[in-house]
């Protein structure tokens, strides 16, 4: 539902990187995680929205104007 998407990170929306690169997204995991070592078990903050979840419900928004 996100067309033209491509590469870019699932985060943030930069084209620059992929998630797993993000800085952004891991300082926001690591605060989100304290005490929590293996990233394999960290969550994400409650209410948490990825770049890419934003822009899939905006192109759902879209489609229902339509």
């Amino acid at each position: 539902l996100v067309p033209d998407w491509g590469n870019k990170c699932f985060h943030c929306g930069s084209d620059q990187h992929t998630r797993d690169k993000c800085e952004k997204f891991e300082k926001m995991m690591a605060s989100a995680n304290p005490g929590v070592t293996d990233k394999k078990k960290w969550k994400p903050p409650e209410g948490y929205k990825s770049a890419i979840g934003r822009a899939r419900d905006a192109a759902r928004g879209e489609q229902r104007r339509r």
